[in-house]
This record gives C-alpha cells, structure tokens and sequence, in this order.
C-alpha cells in the first residue's frame, strides 16, 4: 500500500462506522475522499478536475488516482476479511452498488462505500 498507516487507520474507522450503521454519511454508507489516501502531500491532488491542474502535473495525479484506488481495494479485501462483511461502491442512494473487488476506476474525487454486515448476506 502506498497510503501511510494513519490514513489507513482513519479509513478503516469509516468503515467501522458504516458497519455499525452509524457513519455521518449515510448510516451503513461511508463517504470517502481521494486525497484521504494519498501516500504525498494529499492536498496536493485534492481537485474535482484534472483541466484545474498544470499539464505537468496530470500525469502525477492519474497515478496518485490510481494508487488511492488500489489502496482502497486492498483495505476493503482487508476489512472484509477481518469483519465478515461486504463493501460495495454505491452511485446513489438508491444504489445498491458492485462489490468493491469488481470496481476498477481511479479514485479520483470521493467514493461511498456501503458496508453489510454477514448477517445480511447470509439472510
């Protein structure tokens, strides 16, 4: 992983919350920013558009996108495993969501995650 040990951590505990259907988002649905898991300088790359950027740095940030995103995958594997629960990446409200391993997108702004609990999925 290439986002430091606190990042993580803060991102873990959203998805604690989510668990327990208490996150400030959405109950079972945590929002998550992308520059929350830059491993440099996450204020840096904390913009909705790469047309803001200088076209120097675009480049930097379609990696950084796409390291934060990968990042997020392995700890969503990692916090499935360890809770016994799913992560699904949601568009709306009224989005149920793919499972978090299928999505393959850059993180490029923020992300909502619902999180389910094994008693939902075994029911």
């Amino acid at each position: 992983m290439n986002c430091s040990t606190r990042q993580a951590f803060d991102v873990w505990a959203d998805l604690e919350d989510a668990l327990a259907g208490r996150h400030a988002f959405g109950g079972d649905t945590a929002e998550v920013y992308g520059y929350r898991l830059r491993a440099e300088l996450p204020t840096r790359y904390a913009f909705d558009h790469l047309s803001d950027l200088p076209e120097w740095c675009k480049a930097e940030v379609e990696r950084a996108d796409r390291e934060a995103a990968a990042d997020l995958r392995e700890l969503a594997a990692r916090f499935e495993e360890r809770r016994s629960c799913r992560v699904f990446v949601v568009r709306g409200r009224t989005d149920l969501g793919r499972p978090i391993a299928e999505w393959d997108e850059p993180l490029t702004h923020r992300v909502h995650l619902r999180v389910e609990p094994a008693e939902v999925l075994r029911g």
